[in-house]
């Protein structure tokens, strides 16, 4: 399954907005780990959907902030990792 980086990053959003921000809006390149808005376990869940949802693994040496930074990071890491 080929995914774009549009795809990807509503689901991303669909996601915060139901388990992180209580429907607030945040911009695609607002700083989730370093704001504090997106905590660890958090950032777990949200693999565990990726991963279930678009059929890919994500390898622990991805699991880092750079990939998780924002909305616009975490939907690029998706679309590459379906190319």
């Amino acid at each position: 399954m080929i995914v774009d980086t549009a795809e990807a990053a509503e689901v991303i959003r669909e996601w915060l907005r139901k388990n992180v921000t209580g429907d607030r809006q945040i911009a695609d390149d607002h700083p989730l780990i370093e704001s504090g808005l997106l905590t660890s376990l958090q950032t777990v869940g949200l693999v565990v959907m990726l991963e279930e949802r678009f059929g890919l693994v994500i390898e622990d040496e991805e699991f880092d902030e750079d990939n998780f930074a924002s909305i616009a990071a975490i939907s690029s890491l998706v679309a590459s990792k379906t190319a």
